[in-house]
């Protein structure tokens, strides 16, 4: 069950960070045209980006909150540990966010944002 809950935590940290980069990838003609759109996702990407410090702020905080989330329920999934096991469980969850849960999803969705937003 633990480890289900990670893997969720993993995938919404990295949905919000591909959500973000997508968004802001997205330039003023892309905008434009998601205005125009008849799609209600592309319209409603537009009104998102019409107030980008308030998405940026939604997007730090929601993600910061998610990746606390991991820390913790990985760190108290390994609690009976010694100093060193900690260590490695720390360094391990940390890479994990790293890479899945930021770096991947962000440069997928540079190379698709407009599918993405």
């Amino acid at each position: 069950m633990v480890w289900l809950v990670l893997l969720l935590l993993l995938a919404v940290s990295g949905a919000v960070s591909a959500a973000e980069t997508a968004l802001f990838a997205l330039g003023r003609k892309d905008l434009h045209e998601f205005h125009r759109s008849r799609s209600p996702l592309k319209r409603a990407a537009f009104q998102l980006m019409q107030h980008p410090r308030r998405v940026l702020l939604t997007v730090l905080i929601s993600n910061t909150a998610v990746n606390i989330a991991f820390f913790a329920v990985s760190f108290n999934a390994f609690g009976d540990v010694s100093a060193a096991q900690a260590t490695a469980v720390g360094a391990a969850a940390l890479f994990l966010v790293i890479v899945a849960g930021e770096v991947l999803p962000k440069a997928l969705a540079l190379g698709n944002a407009r599918l993405l937003s």
